[in-house]
């Protein structure tokens, strides 16, 4: 592409300036497609940039009711070579590059300028960078190349400076939306030195991601993969068949089980959780179950009670018969000789919520034993993995190989690490003294409906995680926390939720979706949105604040690594 300039055709009549269509000359019509860039008049006083939309294809001899119609019906061609035919295409104006940046043009284009393939020189104001430069400028995340053009001629690329501004990738299943996250933790796991826009950190940015079908497990198997990471976590129930096997893959690799620190939550946080598991959707009978469980879990009730000695949440629900003595202060409660005046019928609806509680807690192992506590997914763990000069990469797995288990539980492990997150992401902020000071983290989420549905359209009970990811969504990108949520059916996520993605990675998506995200990302070019039902396995459209082009990037993404022989 740092040849000259190939001539694609002429400006047509009818030119503004924000369009425009053009003749196709013959001996281009099979390199031209629509999503390439093309310039007016390079070498003009008003170069102009822009994309084809659309190419159509004009045949005299072939027009509905032509002269020619009968000759066709009875297989008779009419010589083709001397009629009129040719390739039009129709091109959205970017702007005119001036001064390092582009602008709207004053006028249109005029009719019979020439329009040319464009060099990458000629893109960097568009995307701040010369596409076909090898060096990549830190704010940059090269995912692949400019669709509609040869090999990788000419990159595409994220800015990681909006990176906080929370983004979606979103495709039905085999459509690349899988590789496209896979290509985004490679490229971040070989980056030294990122600008996030809120902190340039000195190697690059921590991720945790929720994989639900074990899918990026090949980067805890095969660390070199993402070498700017100082370690690669597998988290899996002490349930599951992956902790049982507990195969080693080299010093960057460590397995651990997922434990839970019950005390990053108070007793109304953790009253509210329990009332929740149990009753799916709270309704006027929590009220009540609610209330009065946020007493009997006040860590100095229990103190007084003689129920927790300590205050701790872990201890309470770790022993049976810390948990008993629990259950047999609620019993006096209800009797005449009882401290709190309570309902039977609430006691007992109480007692079967904290029940079931205990019992999610020990199905799956999620209550540290005291040799474990050094395990436990809490605050030391996330201030470990966090720490900008040696960030890590954490891949809680809650595949059938990981997490062997129902919804609900998965549902309450997020819940738990999206309140934990928020809570120490606004204390990071609270401390930092400065930019150096800075903490960022991409929290990225497979299977997103699961965990922030929009229950309109798909009921699935308990949503447990729900409330934490939208407090996320909406205030998360000012402490540093930036959502990635990753769904094959994006109008099933809280509409709420991924109005706040301010940028999409968008690749084939069902026909009953499309409206849906031409709402959520704002519209769409019709020219690209009437292609989203169709497009080929890697294509990808990126729209939104991570895409360095005003106008939507149509790229087709490199494919993932193959573990290193």
């Amino acid at each position: 592409m740092q040849g000259d300039r190939r001539l694609l055709g002429y400006v047509l009549s009818g030119s503004t300036t924000s369009s425009f269509n053009f003749i196709v000359v013959e001996d281009a019509e099979d390199d031209v497609a629509e999503g390439q860039y093309v310039i007016v008049d390079p070498d003009g006083p008003q170069p102009i940039i822009g994309v084809v939309e659309e190419l159509s294809y004009y045949h005299e001899f072939y027009e509905e009711g032509d002269v020619w119609t009968e000759a066709i019906r009875k297989k008779s061609k009419p010589p083709a070579t001397v009629a009129r035919q040719y390739m039009k295409g129709r091109v959205s104006i970017i702007g005119v590059p001036r001064d390092g940046q582009v602008v709207p043009p004053g006028r249109p284009p005029r009719a019979g300028a020439e329009v040319k393939s464009v060099l990458g020189r000629d893109l960097a104001p568009v995307f701040s960078h010369d596409p076909s430069d090898p060096n990549v400028p830190e704010h940059l995340l090269p995912i692949g190349s400019l669709y509609g053009y040869p090999g990788d001629e000419l990159k595409a690329f994220l800015d990681l400076r909006s990176i906080t501004m929370h983004m979606a990738v979103i495709g039905t299943t085999g459509s690349g939306k899988t590789n496209t996250v896979s290509v985004l933790i490679e490229e971040l796991g070989g980056k030294k030195g990122v600008d996030t826009g809120i902190a340039k950190l000195p190697v690059t940015i921590p991720m945790i991601i929720i994989d639900i079908n074990a899918d990026y497990i090949p980067y805890y198997e095969n660390p070199d993969n993402v070498p700017s990471y100082t370690m690669v976590y597998r988290l899996v129930s002490k349930t599951s068949r992956a902790w049982k096997e507990r195969a080693r893959h080299g010093p960057r690799s460590e397995l651990r089980p997922i434990l839970l620190d019950l005390n990053v939550f108070d007793h109304n946080e953790l009253a509210e959780l329990i009332v929740s598991l149990y009753k799916g959707k709270p309704d006027e009978s929590t009220v009540l179950q609610e209330s009065y469980l946020r007493y009997k879990l006040n860590k100095e009730v229990l103190k007084k009670e003689s129920v927790l000695v300590g205050g701790d949440y872990n201890e309470l629900f770790r022993s049976r018969r810390v948990f008993d003595a629990l259950l047999r202060s609620i019993d006096r409660d209800t009797s005449k000789e009882g401290g709190y005046p309570v309902y039977r019928a609430t006691a007992e609806a109480v007692k079967r919520q904290l029940e079931k509680f205990y019992n999610l807690l020990h199905e799956y192992e999620l209550i540290p034993q005291y040799s474990e506590e050094h395990l436990v997914l809490g605050r030391e763990f996330i201030d470990e993995v966090t720490d900008p000069s040696k960030p890590s990469l954490v891949i809680v797995d809650l595949s059938v190989d990981g997490f062997p288990g129902h919804l609900e539980a998965k549902q309450f492990v997020v819940f738990y690490l999206s309140k934990l997150l928020y809570n120490m992401f606004v204390e990071y902020r609270s401390r930092a003294k400065g930019e150096e000071d800075r903490r960022v983290l991409l929290f990225a989420m497979e299977e997103a409906q699961n965990f922030v549905p929009n229950l309109a359209q798909y009921s699935i009970g308990a949503s447990l995680s729900r409330r934490e990811l939208m407090t996320i969504a909406t205030q998360g990108r000012k402490f540093g926390l930036s959502l990635l949520l990753i769904t094959q059916r994006p109008i099933y996520v809280d509409p709420v939720v991924m109005s706040m993605m301010n940028t999409f990675i968008i690749h084939r998506v069902p026909a009953f979706d499309v409206k849906f995200v031409q709402q959520v990302t704002g519209g769409l070019p019709k020219s690209v949105s009437k292609g989203l039902t169709t497009m080929e396995k890697g294509r990808a459209i990126i729209v939104g604040q991570m895409n360095p082009n005003p106008h939507p990037t149509i790229a087709r993404v490199r494919r993932r690594r193959p573990p290193p022989k």
